[in-house]
């Protein structure tokens, strides 16, 4: 089976994304529910980055994020929330820029700072 690529863009950048999102990941896509039933009720500690994808800093990082979660694989899950998609989620998490990455162990947040481009 292949997957054909018909993304508008022919460049080298947009390619290499295509490519990045149509490996196996070791990152969850969390929904609110995911979110909810495996993030918050648990006391598994999980890495979660809200971004968008319109985002150029969320879109560039992602490789980096893939390869943390590689890394981290059997210590910690690792999670990514679409914030375009999930709006009232990230509203909820009161996220105000993105990338914002956090650290969490059930419902107990336990980072003491996150991370966010500006």
């Amino acid at each position: 089976k292949f997957i054909k690529y018909d993304g508008y863009h022919r460049d080298l950048s947009s390619l290499y994304q295509w490519v990045q999102n149509s490996l196996p990941s070791d990152v969850y896509s969390l929904t609110p529910h995911t979110f909810q039933h495996q993030v918050l009720s648990t006391s598994s500690p999980w890495l979660v980055m809200f971004a968008a994808p319109w985002c150029g800093h969320c879109v560039r990082f992602s490789p980096d994020y893939e390869q943390i979660a590689t890394v981290l694989k059997g210590r910690l899950k690792v999670g990514k929330v679409n914030c375009e998609r999930y709006k009232q989620l990230c509203k909820q998490a009161k996220i105000t820029g993105y990338p914002t990455i956090r650290l969490y162990r059930g419902s107990e947040k336990v980072y003491t700072e996150e991370y966010y481009s500006e």
